[in-house]
């Protein structure tokens, strides 16, 4: 015996009428339906919105697929799962609503999804439980404007996802520098870069540039939030878009990304990354991540100041703390230079620590004030920055 559930949606009511759409229906597997609804819930739907349509995905089947769809006006997410019993038509359900009645459902089973064009209700069914859901038209869900590209190219996913892996965390969150609230993208010698500041700290990773990338092509700025998505969705090969109306577009395996690039100039950050020729400090990169840490743990404050108290033979950490208390280690390390005390942000030399794929890392000061280079010595194609704080 099936059991029937009618959830409401509060917000479904003030969606405007529109003319009801087709008859939609479509079986899909639960498991590949549920982590399409997931990646959508959580990268572009947002519980927030005051616009209902918003906060609901918009099912389209056709031809043996169903593609939904989830945007948030600045970035939209396509994808598609395979789907059997199909007969045409599109529907806008509530997001995290479906995302829950999938989270409860076997994922070995399947989940068939209907909608009734004259009760303008959607049905979802599996094996042991019958859901009713409120929907919204077809037609109220808003399109992302299409663009034509200015240049295209194809990409290894694997290199560009490593240049938003590798500078995400630099990316500033205030809103007042819009123009920083992402990662810069563009050509230097024959290298497609990556740079992300908040001011404090900064991060530059290279790769090879597409052919279609021309070096006289104005560098584009993606925002945070797209560059999250792209992140945890680019696995094996792609297809990247550029247009001049501001807008990119990323196409790989059963999904598609656009988004809206950040419109404004992104600082001259060449002048902030040091020329050092100065000697550098060599220390294993997992014993100052955990030296960091452990010394870190005596303060609750996240902009604790860290002292780098640098030796020919080892490099002592301490913390003081006067509200907690102090911390102090001592790490091997290797430094041909003058001695000198330096003093960081604990929490960001080791995120930059946590980009680091070598066995050793290198830091570059010429004095206690001035920016600091730090490098993996068997990688030239990125490198950090991060300012000095008084200790």
């Amino acid at each position: 015996m099936t059991e029937e559930i009618k959830l409401k949606n509060p917000t479904a009511k003030k969606a405007k009428s529109e003319p009801k759409t087709d008859g939609f229906t479509a079986t899909m597997p639960v498991a590949a339906l549920k982590s399409a609804v997931n990646i959508c819930a959580k990268f572009v739907v947002d519980r927030r919105v005051t616009i209902p349509v918003l906060s609901c995905l918009r099912l389209s089947a056709e031809g043996g697929v169903v593609s939904l769809i989830a945007t948030d006006l600045d970035i939209e997410l396509s994808m598609k799962v395979q789907a059997e019993q199909v007969a045409k038509g599109s529907v806008c359900v509530d997001a995290h609503a479906l995302g829950k009645i999938l989270k409860e459902a076997d994922s070995t089973a399947t989940i068939t999804i209907t909608h009734d064009p004259v009760e303008d209700r959607a049905k979802a069914s599996t094996s042991s439980v019958k859901y009713s859901l409120a929907s919204i038209p077809a037609a109220d869900f808003p399109s992302f404007p299409a663009s034509k590209a200015d240049f295209s190219f194809k990409a290894d996913g694997a290199d560009l996802r490593r240049l938003f892996t590798k500078t995400r965390f630099a990316i500033s969150t205030e809103e007042t520098r819009y123009y920083l609230n992402g990662v810069y993208l563009h050509v230097v010698d024959g290298k497609l870069r990556a740079v992300a500041t908040d001011g404090h700290r900064l991060a530059r990773v290279d790769m090879a540039a597409p052919n279609e990338w021309a070096a006289s092509a104005p560098g584009i700025i993606v925002h945070r939030k797209a560059v999250d998505l792209i992140r945890f969705i680019m696995r094996g090969g792609c297809e990247v878009a550029v247009s001049a109306e501001n807008k990119i577009s990323i196409d790989g395996p059963g999904w598609t990304v656009r988004s809206k690039l950040i419109d404004g100039t992104f600082p001259d950050y060449t002048r902030v990354i040091p020329d050092y020729q100065c000697a550098a400090l060599s220390v294993d990169t997992d014993n100052l991540r955990k030296g960091l840490r452990r010394v870190c743990a005596v303060s609750t404050e996240k902009s604790r100041a860290v002292g780098l108290d640098l030796t020919p033979d080892n490099v002592a950490l301490s913390v003081n703390a006067p509200d907690a208390g102090t911390a102090e280690s001592s790490i091997p390390a290797t430094y041909a230079g003058e001695s000198f005390c330096i003093g960081f942000n604990g929490s960001y030399v080791i995120e930059i620590l946590e980009q680091i794929d070598g066995e050793r890392v290198e830091f570059r000061a010429s004095d206690p004030a001035s920016p600091t280079a730090i490098s993996d010595p068997t990688d030239d194609s990125a490198i950090y920055v991060v300012m000095p704080m008084l200790v």
